[in-house]
């Protein structure tokens, strides 16, 4: 895990600016392509060094190295686009330097929503009216009702789905307009499981996941998108959210702690 929040950050107007100068020396090194306006920055001698950056780094060949955010709005992306935020800028860096030749690398864990109100969400509402609840990585899920239903469009070479359901409350899920697949339920909304597919072709998909007519409550926490990084390489999980300190994350543990890997 790679955890790059301070508690002390600055108070500046252009966060991100901020938080590459800040962040991203420990991990970014200066054969980056560096965004326009921004100066390129030097790996971090003790990052560099570090015994277990090393260990982790000389596996990426073999399995895949996970970069957790946990973090507030400026983590999650208040005022900027998803490719801006400081936490895809750490893995842009990673994967510039280290990531596997055949990788190119998915755009990681997508949450059933975004709390940071400039930040546009990236599952759309298909059918009723899903809402917005506290559950699954960053705390971020949609409530699907009966009937209800939501999709996720994609590029990428496959999907891990984090779900969770009611005692009665069934999920059904469809890829590319295919038929709908029904998975057993969880019984609660704190007891994560998922639905894997690492081997679709590399193009665009769209995931679409509804509760069962006449069934209860379905949770979908998120999802992992790869892209050719099922099994090594380095992959992004998005675990922010805005107005999140260490203290709620920490409290409110038991209802995110399965959707980690």
């Amino acid at each position: 895990m790679v955890d790059v929040q301070s508690p002390d950050y600055p108070e500046v107007v252009d966060a991100r600016e901020a938080y590459e100068e800040r962040y991203l020396s420990l991990f970014r090194p200066s054969l980056n392509i560096v965004q326009p306006g921004y100066t390129s920055l030097e790996l971090n001698t003790t990052a560099r060094n570090s015994p277990t950056f090393r260990r982790v780094l000389a596996r990426r060949d073999a399995q895949p190295i996970n970069v957790l955010s946990l973090s507030d709005s400026i983590g999650e992306g208040y005022g900027v686009t998803i490719d801006q935020r400081w936490i895809n800028l750490v893995v842009e860096g990673l994967r510039s330097y280290y990531q596997p030749t055949t990788v190119i690398g998915g755009e990681g864990y997508v949450p059933g929503f975004y709390q940071a109100v400039t930040m546009t969400d990236r599952w759309t509402t298909v059918t009723g009216s899903p809402t917005d609840e506290g559950y699954g990585l960053g705390r971020r899920a949609k409530r699907l009702a009966a009937d209800a239903s939501i999709s996720l469009t994609f590029t990428g070479t496959g999907f891990q789905l984090f779900y969770a359901t009611a005692s009665t409350g069934v999920l059904e899920y469809s890829l590319d307009g295919s038929g709908y697949t029904t998975v057993a339920g969880t019984g609660s909304a704190n007891t994560a499981t998922t639905i894997t597919n690492p081997n679709l072709s590399d193009s665009e998909h769209t995931l679409t996941v509804r509760s069962q007519t006449g069934g209860g409550n379905v949770w979908v926490h998120g999802a992992m998108i790869f892209r050719g990084d099922f099994a090594s390489g380095i992959r992004l999980w998005d675990g922010s959210k805005g107005g999140m300190t260490l203290e709620n994350f920490i409290e409110n543990f038991d209802t995110w702690d399965q959707d980690l890997i």
